[in-house]
């Protein structure tokens, strides 16, 4: 992982969470924000410029007509968190150390729609574009949601940041590869294995 990365979006988390679990009226309102522009592009809603532009570590910043990965894996990652945050006012939805792959596997274990989450999973992985990669990353990240099951949204994020370098997001498909396919818990180890955030 990219430590200067991994930082800059740890502290955007840590920031909007925190605000947003003491109801601060200001993360509520920074959530909201993010919440509308799922669905576009980097830059695209001067609201958003301080949210997923500032701060952003130098070597990572844009020059050209383009988002940079880092651009757009911040983007994603901040309006998806605020989706998945929407309505959680007592339990957080960023918990470090909880892999994207495994809890999707255990949601395609143990929920209703299993094969709908795999499927979802399946589109995840052969998205072609970055409008393509937000899509899918959404419709999961919504399951998720309802079933009150949280991601560390840090890692992800480095994650989708490596994912939108050419010939680097096959190193993040065999890591998410790996995380679905060796772990089988039981629901009970998942219980044992999840922090406790109360």
């Amino acid at each position: 992982m990219s430590d200067a990365f991994t930082a800059f979006i740890a502290a955007k988390i840590h920031r909007l969470q925190n605000g947003y679990l003491a109801n601060e009226a200001s993360a509520v309102r920074s959530l909201a924000v993010l919440r509308k522009a799922t669905g576009k592009a980097p830059g695209t809603d001067p609201e958003l410029w301080e949210l997923t532009l500032a701060e952003l570590p130098e070597n990572f910043q844009g020059r050209t007509r383009n988002p940079t990965p880092a651009e757009w894996a911040t983007h994603i990652t901040l309006t998806l968190y605020s989706v998945h945050q929407q309505g959680k006012k007592s339990k957080p939805m960023h918990v470090q150390g909880i892999k994207f792959g495994r809890v999707i596997r255990e949601l395609s274990d143990h929920n209703l729609s299993a094969s709908s989450v795999k499927r979802r999973f399946d589109a995840l992985a052969t998205a072609s574009s970055p409008l393509e990669v937000q899509h899918h990353l959404g419709s999961l990240i919504r399951i998720l949601r309802d079933a009150e099951t949280p991601i560390d949204h840090v890692r992800l994020a480095d994650d989708l940041r490596q994912l939108l370098i050419p010939g680097q997001h096959k190193f993040v498909l065999l890591r998410w590869g790996r995380e679905f396919a060796y772990f089988k818990p039981s629901i009970d180890q998942v219980a044992t294995e999840l922090p406790d955030v109360g």
